[in-house]
């Protein structure tokens, strides 16, 4: 077994040296280029990550997301830009379904008897989410229904 001289050792601990930081010098300046790799947990699958879980690594982890877009990782319908409605809450009590910091509703029309003809929409105040309103058909018959059945779902409550 042959043992280092001292001056033999100090060379070579001073070339690792050279190779760590010449390393640690390509990570720098690869990260420089693109950027830090900030990954987002996607819980649902949605595409979408968590904004309040983050880790950071150099490839995408399994179960993470390149984005913090999702406003509800409990729930895959639930993701910006969603365009359905649905009739239960997203699972958290919320209709917000895209993201958008509101509650919408799909259908806002209030109802009127005008001479006879009848102008379908709500009997009076629009139901919130999950619960049962009045629905005009015509002027002799009013339907009491949950939203589900005339699909009064997500997003109710701002009224647009």
């Amino acid at each position: 077994m042959s043992v280092l001289s001292p001056q033999k050792r100090h060379l070579l601990q001073s070339q690792m040296a050279a190779l760590i930081l010449a390393f640690l010098a390509l990570v720098v300046a690869i990260v420089a280029v693109v950027g830090p790799f900030w990954w987002y947990k996607d819980g649902d699958a949605d595409g979408f990550g968590d904004p309040d879980q983050r880790i950071w690594a150099l490839w995408q982890p399994d179960g993470y997301a390149e984005n913090n877009r999702d406003c509800y990782d409990g729930n895959k319908d639930v993701r910006p830009g969603q365009t359905s409605f649905f009739a239960e809450d997203r699972g958290d009590g919320s209709f917000d379904y895209d993201c958008n910091g509101e509650s919408e509703r799909e259908l806002t029309q209030s109802g009127s008897c005008d001479n006879g003809t009848a102008n379908q929409g709500w009997e009076g105040a629009v139901p919130a989410p999950g619960q049962t309103g009045s629905w005009l058909v015509d002027c002799d018959r009013i339907v009491h229904v949950l939203p589900p059945s005339i699909k009064i779902v997500r997003k109710i409550q701002k009224g647009r």
